[in-house]
């Protein structure tokens, strides 16, 4: 075989040209030749887009953070969107430099602060037709006794008022369900057969320092101030005492599954959970100093 049908069977392809052969190239080298750069380029961009979106979040982070910690307002709606859900609808209460209270309510993203002519001492039914509360009838002010008190239902309809017996802390189980404390215990009161249970008796309810209702209208909890025992009571299915505790200090507000204590600190508010048992408690929420809130109640 001469040079020139070597020529034709060479892997390179080409073509004769005199006595020489002009070389041309595979499509794949020439693919791969010029891909190569574009690809490092590629790589490039990319790695400095990430880098830039890196620092972007990081910016980010880090003002969230410093307005949090640093600026009120952005504070005061983070804690209120972090709220644990059970609070959403406690009522948060503070005092000015006058000593007048300010009682604020998760809204909206914010604490949002009460008119002050929307808040009551009394409780309504779950259908906003009645209320009712307890006063004093006889004795001197501020004597606590019970059998100074008695229990006042008015029905927000038509006005009308009607008296329900010595007792105080009355609260709604349902629309025509009442209980309160009598000098004897705890009584229950069905408003459609005008019958009385007691529901437990305590003959020394008269020293009771506290009492709660929870959210759910389920549980009611009491303090006795002489013997410093908190007492979880469950009212309707499975009812019954649900805990006994001896406390130092009173829970403020009572959840559907726990009760809660504000602790005011420089840093802010802090909120310990206490389940119904003698477990150590759990810091779950700090609302910001700013507020000054000191206390909690329904």
């Amino acid at each position: 075989m001469d040079r020139t049908e070597k020529a034709f069977h060479t892997p390179t392809r080409g073509f004769v040209c005199g006595k020489g052969i002009i070389h041309i190239m595979n499509n794949d080298e020439s693919t791969q030749d010029s891909a190569a750069p574009q690809v490092v380029r590629i790589h490039k961009k990319a790695r400095i887009l990430i880098l830039a979106i890196a620092i972007a979040i990081g910016a980010l982070v880090l003002g969230v953070v410093g307005a949090v910690n640093y600026y009120p307002p952005a504070s005061a709606v983070w804690s209120a969107l972090t709220i644990p859900p059970e609070l959403k609808n406690a009522t948060f209460v503070a005092t000015d430099e006058n000593g007048q209270s300010i009682r604020y309510r998760v809204s909206g993203g914010t604490y949002k602060i009460q008119d002050s002519a929307a808040v009551s001492e009394y409780a309504l039914s779950p259908d906003g037709r009645l209320h009712v509360f307890s006063e004093q009838f006889q004795g001197e002010a501020g004597d606590r006794n019970p059998e100074n008190f008695r229990i006042v239902l008015v029905n927000n309809v038509t006005g009308e008022r009607y008296e329900h017996g010595i007792g105080f802390a009355p609260f709604f189980v349902d629309n025509v369900r009442l209980i309160w404390f009598t000098p004897a215990g705890l009584v229950l009161r069905d408003l459609g057969s005008n019958e009385t249970t007691m529901l437990y008796e305590q003959p020394l309810a008269s020293t009771h320092d506290f009492v709660a209702q929870s959210l759910d209208r389920t549980l009611i909890v009491w303090r006795n101030g002489a013997r410093r025992l908190v007492t979880v009571y469950r009212v309707g299915e499975n009812e019954g005492i649900v805990a006994q505790l001896e406390r130092r200090i009173p829970p403020v507000f009572l959840g559907n599954t726990a009760f809660y204590i504000p602790n005011p600190t420089p840093a802010g508010t802090e909120i310990w959970k206490h389940q119904f048992s003698d477990t150590e408690p759990v810091l779950v929420h700090t609302i910001p100093s700013h507020l000054g809130i000191n206390s909690m109640t329904l």
